[in-house]
């Protein structure tokens, strides 16, 4: 799996067993709350969905700073990935339209990578943020345990499913918070429709894969997407 963030602590208990490959900041990432968070639901131990990734490909856009990269070293961050032949790919972080992000994610797309993105903060009346919004990218928004959305997630078409985004996550120095938002939520789908595209067959195929949600029962109902992502309704990778 890929991580597309700020800095990630490997040495953080929640990430025990994984081994972290890092792109970005000349091998230096100081670890920062959103990344290790974001890490700990993708690959770690924050959640008890299936096991822990033996491998989590982080690229670091921030390198301490506040404000991210420019679109360029994102798409330098997924030309690594693909190069690495990383299957499925976790983007907790928006932005406006460009047309160079486009571009890249139709060519990843197209490869068969699988890009999972959170929709953002701002609320039900915001614009489509990117790359969540481009084509092809699974769009995932925050719901609370009973699923209901959250009141600053973002909604709309660009939404496919909705996870829960108030969660305790990993922080810096070993501790762990309490944090929320599609930041948040966008690593669950991303962790369990990676754990769906295990098959080498699949993967090997070379295609365009599309993400849908089986559920062993009647689906959660959910103002956001296709459904919510729970024990019983689970994402899954299938070749298109």
């Amino acid at each position: 799996m890929g991580l597309i963030d700020s800095g990630v602590d490997a040495a953080h208990p929640a990430l025990a067993g994984v081994q972290v490959q890092r792109w970005g900041c000349d091998g230096e990432a100081p670890a920062q709350l959103h990344g290790i968070a974001v890490a700990s639901l993708l690959a770690g131990r924050a959640v008890t969905h299936g096991p822990i990734a033996r491998t989590l490909y982080a690229a670091d856009l921030y390198c301490g700073k506040s404000s991210d990269g420019a679109a360029v070293e994102l798409v330098a961050a997924w030309a690594w990935m693909a190069l690495q032949d990383v299957a499925v790919i976790d983007i907790s972080l928006v932005g406006a339209p460009n047309r160079l992000l486009e571009r890249a994610v139709a060519a990843l797309v197209a490869r068969g990578h699988v890009l999972v993105a959170a929709v953002g903060n701002d609320g039900p009346a915001a614009p489509p943020l990117y790359p969540a919004s481009y084509p092809g990218v699974i769009g995932v928004t925050a719901v609370d345990t009973r699923l209901r959305v959250l009141p600053e997630a973002g909604r709309g078409s660009q939404v496919a499913f909705a996870a829960v985004g108030d969660v305790i996550a990993a922080a810096p120095q070993a501790q762990w918070k309490r944090q929320r938002g599609t930041s948040l939520a966008a690593p669950l789908v991303a962790r369990i429709a990676a754990q769906s595209l295990a098959q080498p067959r699949l993967w090997g195929q070379r295609r365009r894969h599309g993400v849908r949600l089986r559920c062993a029962g009647r689906r959660a109902p959910t103002a956001a997407g296709a459904g919510a992502v729970n024990a019983s309704c689970l994402p899954t990778v299938t070749a298109v």
